[in-house]
This record gives structure tokens, C-alpha cells and sequence, in this order.
């Protein structure tokens, strides 16, 4: 209220809508989180050199846009970005959101590879990118998810840098997607564990889902 946004806001709201989508299945955190990284893409991203600049276009009280690459006490903006474009491409299938992110690596990426040890959360950004496998349970009503079994199985077994997406009856995920034309079967909710654009066979077990 008192001054512009920074580019690490944007950035730790983006992040936080979507491990609060993760964790609650409810599709307005992943709208939240696609807006407020489109509102850094508009203000803040550098078209001629690539990465994000820590204030905005809009900003007239700052001498120079810098941008911060290292992470230090806390996390770069341009780490966390890093880290919620990557997110948003395995959850939606979207490939906008895979070439910012490698726009992203390729202009903050330090020359020397010793440099990627003041950068951490670009490593990890790069690894959700590059590796991240996800979950997709696809539901057979709009019922809350939370109380469904499997759903409740995959939040206590899922590693640190898996994501979480439910399908609903009525949504259709993009062709892009792996588990694009993926449903529930014989009309039971099914589990997709998803790596390197491929699915495995559904999982209709809670504890199968735990194991694998």
C-alpha cells in the first residue's frame, strides 16, 4: 500500500498459491498463481537481456533496475520464479510457461559452474524443470477432494519436488499434458504418477500409491 511491488513478491505469492493448491486441490490458488506471475511477466521481466529486474517498469523512485541472481539470506525473486514457472508448466501442460522458464536458466545461469553454488534455488527450479514427476488423481465427482483416499495418500507420501494436480469430471486437461485423455476408472478415482511427459497405469489403491 505504501510502495510498489518487488519482484520477490510476486514471486513468494506465486510459490505460495501453489503449494496451497498442492495442498487443498482447490483451483482458485492455481488462478491466483498464474495471475501474478503474468502481472512479473508484464512489469518486470527484462526483454532485452532476459531474468527479472527486482523493481518494476513502472517504478520512478529507484536510480537502477538491478537483478538479484544470488540467492543470500533469503531466496532470489528470480530463483522463486524460477521455481513457480516450472511448477505451473508440469501442473498445466503449457508450454509458455516451459520456455520462460528456460529463458529464465539460460540469462541467470552463472558462467563458471562453481557460480550455481550461490544459486541454489535455481538448481532446484531446474531440477522441478528438468525432472519433477507429479501425481494426477482424477476424480469421479466435485466432491472436496481432501476426504478422497487417495488423495489423502499421496499428500503423506509425496517427495519434496512432486507436484499434485486432481482432475474433476468437467475439466480437460491441455493435449500437451501427459495425462491428457487420462480418467477414472470404472468409475472409481485413479492415481497417475507422471515423469518425462508419460504416465504409468492408473493406481486405484491408496496403499499401491503409498508404495510407488
Amino acid at each position: 500500500l505504501r510502495h510498489n511491488a518487488t519482484l520477490d513478491d510476486y514471486a513468494n505469492l506465486s510459490r505460495a498459491a501453489l503449494s496451497l493448491h498442492q495442498a487443498t486441490a482447490d483451483p482458485g490458488y492455481l488462478i491466483d498463481a498464474k495471475s501474478w506471475v503474468e502481472a512479473a511477466n508484464t512489469w518486470y521481466w527484462d526483454d532485452d537481456d532476459g531474468g527479472y529486474f527486482l523493481s518494476a517498469s513502472d517504478t520512478h523512485d529507484v536510480f537502477i533496475r538491478n537483478k538479484v541472481i544470488f540467492d543470500n539470506a533469503t531466496p532470489s525473486g528470480n530463483g522463486i520464479m524460477l521455481d513457480a514457472l516450472a511448477r505451473l508448466f508440469v501442473i498445466t501442460g503449457e508450454e509458455n510457461y516451459r520456455m520462460r522458464a528456460q529463458n529464465l536458466i539460460d540469462a541467470i545461469c552463472p558462467a563458471e559452474p562453481n557460480g550455481i553454488l550461490n544459486q541454489p534455488s535455481l538448481a532446484i527450479g531446474y531440477e522441478i524443470l528438468s525432472s519433477c514427476a507429479q501425481v494426477v488423481i482424477a476424480l469421479p465427482d466435485n466432491k472436496d477432494p481432501i476426504g478422497n483416499p487417495l488423495v489423502q495418500a499421496e499428500q503423506k507420501a509425496a517427495p519434496l519436488h512432486f507436484t499434485v494436480s486432481v482432475i474433476y469430471p468437467d475439466q480437460i486437461l491441455r493435449d500437451s499434458h501427459p495425462a491428457f485423455g487420462k480418467n477414472t476408472l470404472d468409475g472409481h478415482a485413479a492415481a497417475y504418477i507422471c515423469r518425462n511427459q508419460s504416465c504409468e497405469l492408473p493406481i486405484t489403491n491408496p496403499d499401491e500409491l503409498t508404495d510407488s
